[in-house]
């Protein structure tokens, strides 16, 4: 179940990005890199959620294996009247797209 994240979910994250980071270099070396230690990643994951940006991590035993990470651009004109810029605070339990059920997990 994907739940959303907080600046204490950072450290688990940047060990998890620094290893399919590690893994997808042998395959997509155009796309990835490994040379980002855990402390450049966390100050990457810390800076975008300073700016606003929303973090969701897919968790197996409290352990993130897979995130979402998003950030609204609230200076474009939204692209679909029924979508709508809301802080990640205030998304808990739905879709960026709707459909807050399947989000939930149920």
């Amino acid at each position: 179940m994907f739940t959303p994240c907080d600046s204490t979910d950072i450290p688990a994250l940047a060990v998890m990005l620094r290893g399919l980071h590690g893994h997808h270099v042998a395959h997509v070396p155009h796309r990835f890199h490994d040379r980002a230690s855990e402390a450049e990643l966390q100050a990457f994951l810390a800076e975008a959620m300073a700016e606003g940006a929303c973090l969701c991590a897919y968790r197996v035993g409290q352990v993130p294996r897979g995130y979402l990470m998003w950030r609204w651009r609230l200076s474009e004109p939204p692209r679909s009247s029924t979508r709508s810029a809301t802080p990640c605070s205030s998304t808990s339990g739905s879709s960026p797209r709707g459909g807050g059920a399947a989000w939930r997990g149920a």
